[in-house]
């Protein structure tokens, strides 16, 4: 079987990883820029193989699933193992699931290269944690938790085949953090600290445009683009910075400058013009900005999609810099590109609904009625209604299309609104902004109910974590997994945890006493996951996601994740000190459209059609 994969910032489609029917594989990365391709060097041999002249795992049935990254491999013998790859430009990871028996005469993995000399192999060093030996030279164990097998004399064979780590799950690379003793909730600016190194190592210095996801050891960009969701979470980051700093007003002023130069960043992007009419006769006019971005040439080549999601990010980030910043060049410039922002134009002609986005060449609209139903589709709705003047009916009549769901886990039972796939980012997201004085308290209680089984599933499969979120897989792309017991649609699977998933607890519950008992126990939740190898860097923040059974560890890091993470850690350090939390500017933007008082009063409208049976 032959992998090929799109490179994402050229029209090339290389083969980074290839499986035999033996069990060996071979992979290698996608070539650097100056390069057509590179070659494929050492193999390594993956299955129930014993050590012999010619090792072999006899495989009888692969499945690919292209979405997940992901191969499930059956052997001959009945035992298994699941293999999920990412690649780049800078490397090709491939994380094995071992469903297969391992002992001392039955290795994890075998490896097969080819040496002949120094100057003619493919490998003439390896290097542990003991040091680095010659592969032919006098040594029969080599004790660690990764091997680094590579050639240290320059060789005429096969000059562009990669070097190889083999690592076992709690060391995913060779440069791995150790466990950090984190102890929230007193460590909450550690944590915030750590986040935001993370988050600012993704931020390219000259576009000041965070990359979408870097390799979490190298800082080398795994997709090259960016969205303008990231650039909203880039925004909302330096008003959580500034105001969780003891600065002086020149200090102050500098994050506004900074505002103002990604604004202005931000305003150069190509953003077209897109109209519609309405039932009603009256025609919408907007401009949005595109999904995505690459850049390309010296200019950024907009992705095919305007986002409704998206672009909701981005314009509740734009709402709270008027207000972060009120008075000043950024709020003006923040301001402006906001009131072009028309989500009108994302509903139905008779605004019944919201699409998930807009093609412009084709001129189709994506989906309707999916992405309103929670994360950021409720702030894309929110924003239609006061902002723009949509129909208020449209949100109370999603809360009807959702009435709450009854579980039982682990000995204890409750109702909530369910999720997409049964995730916390649906649920929870769009509480970071609403979930102040002014939001009705049941919606918050509601959200307290969706934390709940999530903490129940972690106990009833035994494992010592929890917070099932859709998240990067640890080798992946973006997957959906959640609790199946509270998801409204798809096949959710409670696979991997996502420490974000404990932070949108903190990020949405903190303030509300009732939710003592979550907060509290997310609290412990990050506490433990700080103390897995990798999990936790105090220069990058939380791994993306934590295989909550393996130990391992996701190898890359996802400015979407972490610019969420620092918005949770600031509402818990903020609100915990008895102050607003990043809602609080939203709802002041609301106050300054005259719409905060309408707004309050349509969540109560929410919760009654929500809870009416109750």
């Amino acid at each position: 079987m032959r992998v090929y994969q799109k490179i994402s910032d050229a029209n090339s489609w290389p083969q980074v990883l290839v499986l035999y029917a033996d069990g060996n594989a071979r992979l290698k990365p996608q070539p650097p820029a100056h390069m057509p391709d590179t070659c494929f060097g050492t193999s390594i041999i993956i299955g129930p193989a014993t050590p012999g002249d010619r090792p072999f795992a006899d495989i009888s049935r692969v499945v690919f699933e292209p979405g997940a990254s992901t191969l499930a491999v059956s052997f001959a013998d009945g035992q298994s193992a699941t293999l999920l790859f990412s690649t780049s430009r800078a490397e090709t990871s491939l994380l094995v699931r071992v469903g297969y028996e391992t002992d001392s005469l039955h290795p994890f993995a075998i490896l097969r290269s080819m040496f002949v000399r120094d100057g003619r192999s493919d490998v003439d060093s390896t290097q542990a944690s003991t040091g680095e030996v010659p592969v032919l030279s006098n040594w029969s164990t080599l004790p660690g938790l990764s091997w680094f097998f590579h050639r240290s004399t320059r060789s005429d064979h096969n000059t562009c085949a990669p070097d190889l780590t083999v690592a076992l799950p709690a060391s995913v690379s060779t440069a791995c953090s150790p466990p950090v003793a984190l102890s929230l909730p007193g460590d909450a600016q550690i944590l915030f600290d750590a986040t935001l190194a993370g988050f600012e190592s993704m931020v390219n210095s000259q576009t000041l445009f965070p990359l979408d996801k870097v390799n979490a050891t190298t800082l080398e960009p795994v997709a090259t683009g960016f969205s303008v969701s990231e650039v909203g979470l880039g925004l909302l980051k330096l008003v959580c910075e500034r105001d969780l700093s003891p600065l002086s007003p020149a200090g102050a002023d500098a994050f506004e400058r900074a505002a103002a130069d990604l604004l202005t960043q931000l305003a150069a992007l190509p953003r077209p013009e897109v109209s519609r009419r309405l039932t009603n006769g009256q025609e919408v006019r907007a401009r949005f900005f595109h999904s995505f971005y690459i850049p390309g040439g010296g200019r950024f080549d907009p992705g095919p999609g305007l986002g409704a999601l998206d672009n909701a990010n981005l314009a509740v980030a734009l709402a709270i810099v008027t207000q972060a910043f009120a008075g000043t060049n950024s709020a003006r410039l923040a301001s402006d590109l906001l009131k072009g922002m028309g989500f009108r134009f994302f509903l139905t002609a008779d605004e019944s609904w919201l699409s998930l986005g807009y093609l412009p060449e084709s001129e189709t609209y994506e989906p309707y009625g999916v992405g309103q139903r929670g994360s950021e589709g409720i702030l894309a709705v929110l924003l239609a209604i006061p902002k723009d003047g949509a129909d208020p009916s449209l949100l109370v009549r999603v809360a009807q299309a959702s009435p709450p769901v009854s579980y039982s886990l682990a000995g204890e039972s409750g109702s909530t609104v369910p999720g997409y796939a049964g995730g916390m980012w649906v649920r929870l997201f769009p509480l970071l902004f609403l979930a102040e004085p002014d939001l009705d308290a049941r919606l918050i209680e509601d959200a307290r109910q969706y934390v709940r089984p999530h903490l129940l599933k972690g106990r009833e499969r035994g494992v010592p974590y929890w917070g099932w979120s859709p998240c990067s897989l640890v080798v992946g792309d973006y997957g959906e997994f959640g609790v199946p017991e509270v998801a409204q649609y798809g096949h959710p699977a409670t696979d991997l945890v996502t420490p974000y998933a404990s932070l949108l607890a903190l990020g949405a519950l903190s303030g509300y006493s009732p939710g003592s008992a979550e907060i509290a126990a997310a609290c412990a939740n990050l506490n433990r996951m700080a103390m897995v190898s990798c999990a936790l860097d105090l220069q990058r923040g939380f791994a993306d996601v934590l295989d909550p059974e393996t130990g391992a560890v996701g190898p890359n890091l996802i400015s979407l994740d972490k610019g969420i993470e620092l918005v949770c850690i600031y509402n818990f350090i903020q609100k915990s000190a008895g102050k607003p939390g990043i809602g609080g500017y939203f709802w002041s933007y609301l106050e300054s459209i005259g719409a905060k008082t309408e707004t309050a009063a349509l969540f109560a409208e929410v919760a009654d059609a929500l809870f009416a049976e109750e």
